[in-house]
């Protein structure tokens, strides 16, 4: 059940969800234990110091029994209780809080009837009746209100309180003071119940809505983490920690970094035969390999083009092995296209360049972000693998000596390239023997 249906009993104020509920009241218990204990350390301290006042005003043998005999050994339960784990804790403290309750509100009709024994010139009193009352209500109201009972148990302690008044009016009976104690109890019962519901439905909308506010912020947090998740499938995830921080202008220059371009050979006369979901469906295949790879050798994805591919290996984090990552990523690029041409039967192939040097990197746009590079070494690269030959991995003089140690090289030698010149070129034959 979705928490913005849920409702409480108008009478009971009970969660219509049963989990709830129970989740209710186990966090309803644990707030509570300090302010029982505190309560309840109180009210025995409390009847320990008036002991001995009871006895010099020959408080009625009745009351004493009440008070010492039934509600501390009650009260002194409940206050240990508040010592327990908490599972005992929530288990027991509302059955001994009830007990200590009904003790305390049993105990005032028994001190309202001391007062009437005064009234009778039976009993001397250091307190005139009227005050006694006042003093008995007061004490009613504060226990039902801050005894922390919810609605639906805090009903029978108020009952038994009202039970005394009437069986000690039978018992005593003088029209004025009787009179006044019932009206009295029944006006401050009646108020100490409204309050306890009172306080128990404004603790249950807190609860709700707390627990609405933490699933909206759960709910915030998954679209969050969504949101982060595309714009890291987008963006590098250190520069997505740098948009979430500093969502101003972000470039960055490299000193050294490895670029690789790669074209599907033959792909715009296969898409011509092919349905496009074909199409779509082999190319999602290809690149998928390619950002596997990507991942594996630990470089950055830079975009695709149709059926180009573009990764850079030394950045955002710089690397030293920038280059040698690049080429063994190539030759698994190469690898891969000729498992799916062997695979489907289509005539593919690859054509991949690479060149090595200096480059700025940073975000554009506004709505659709991309991370780009720019720089001489870029269309170098680019140049690298329009000037390739189909199958082959050519690389410039700067990569090649960034990796002849580790691959076997064909020189090409020099050729020309658009807006370059004349540069010399390398095939990629593979790694070489340990």
């Amino acid at each position: 059940m979705g928490l913005d249906t849920v409702k409480m009993n108008r009478f009971t104020l009970a969660f219509d969800d049963a989990g709830l509920e129970r989740e209710f009241l186990d966090e309803y218990a644990d707030s509570v234990r300090m302010q029982v204990r505190v309560l309840w350390g109180l009210v025995v301290v409390c009847s320990l110091a008036v002991l001995p006042l009871d006895v010099r005003a020959h408080v009625p043998m009745l009351a004493r029994v009440v008070r010492y005999g039934i509600m501390l050994p009650v009260t002194l339960l409940g206050l240990g209780i508040t010592f327990a784990s908490a599972k005992t804790f929530r288990r027991a403290y509302v059955p001994a809080t009830v007990m200590a309750v009904c003790g305390l509100l049993a105990n005032a009709p028994l001190q309202v009837a001391a007062v009437m024994f005064a009234a009778r010139g039976e009993l001397e009193l250091s307190v005139t009746p009227a005050y006694a009352l006042g003093a008995q209500m007061v004490t009613i109201l504060g226990t039902l209100t801050v005894s922390t009972l919810r609605l639906r148990t805090v009903i029978l302690p108020a009952l038994a309180g009202a039970i005394g008044y009437v069986l000690v009016a039978n018992a005593y009976p003088l029209p004025g003071i009787v009179a006044a104690a019932i009206a009295l109890a029944s006006i401050v019962l009646l108020v100490g119940i409204a309050a306890t519901y009172q306080i128990e439905s404004s603790r249950r909308l807190v609860f709700l809505q707390a627990r609405r506010l933490a699933e909206q912020n759960e709910r915030l947090g998954q679209e969050r983490a969504k949101s982060e998740s595309l714009l890291r499938n987008i963006l590098p995830a250190e520069i997505v920690e740098r948009l979430k921080s500093d969502p101003s202008h972000i470039a960055d220059g490299f000193s050294e970094v490895t670029i690789l371009f790669a074209d599907i050979v033959g792909f715009t006369d296969l898409s011509a035969r092919l349905s496009p979901v074909e199409v779509v469906a082999m190319l999602n295949r290809l690149f998928t390999a390619f950002d596997d790879l990507a991942e594996r050798h630990g470089l950055e994805k830079i975009k695709t083009i149709g059926d180009a591919y573009m990764v850079v290996g030394g950045l955002p984090e710089p690397r030293p092995d920038h280059a040698e990552a690049v080429i063994a990523m190539a030759l698994g690029m190469r690898d891969a296209v000729a498992a799916v041409a062997k695979e489907t039967g289509y005539g593919l192939n690859v054509r991949i360049g690479a060149n090595t040097g200096p480059v700025i990197a940073g975000v554009i746009g506004k709505k659709k972000f991309a991370y780009d590079l720019w720089g001489d070494a870029v269309n170098t690269a680019s140049r690298m693998e329009s000037h390739g030959v189909a199958g082959e991995i050519q690389v410039t003089e700067a990569t090649w000596a960034k990796v002849k140690d580790r691959f076997e090289l064909e020189s090409r030698g020099p050729m020309s390239v658009k807006g370059k010149g004349e540069m010399p070129a390398w095939f990629v034959r593979g790694v070489k023997a340990a």
